[in-house]
């Protein structure tokens, strides 16, 4: 089972997620504080998706900084998916193999190079 962690911190969007990913092992984490302590605990991560901003959380540049400086903990799958595109391309310019996310949420995901 892939094991998956979503950076999000709307509801309606990560209710959107456990519909369409039914078939994984979810971790949901909405602030900046959360998604570190959940990285430097858990094992690998197959998949990250990241949305920008997260509201009184802050935004994902800073988790993305912390694991540039732990590339161990990096998934082999990073996909942005922030509404916010100046955020979503600073997230794509740090991790260079991360790639946008358009998101069609009823039957399917699809991924796209950036």
């Amino acid at each position: 089972m892939k094991r998956i962690l979503i950076i999000e911190d709307n509801n309606s969007r990560i209710n959107q997620f456990k519909e369409n990913f039914t078939n994984a092992e979810l971790t949901i984490v909405k602030t900046v504080d959360k998604a570190i302590k959940t990285i430097k605990k858990n094992k690998q991560f197959d998949y990250m998706f990241f949305d920008h901003d997260l509201g009184s959380g802050g935004d994902s540049i800073t988790i993305v900084d912390w694991l540039l400086n732990h590339k161990n903990k990096i998934a082999p799958n990073v996909y942005v998916h922030s509404a916010n595109p100046v955020g979503a391309q600073n997230i794509l310019n740090k991790i260079p193999s991360a790639r946008k996310a358009a998101m069609i949420w009823k039957k399917e995901v699809n991924f796209k190079k950036k």
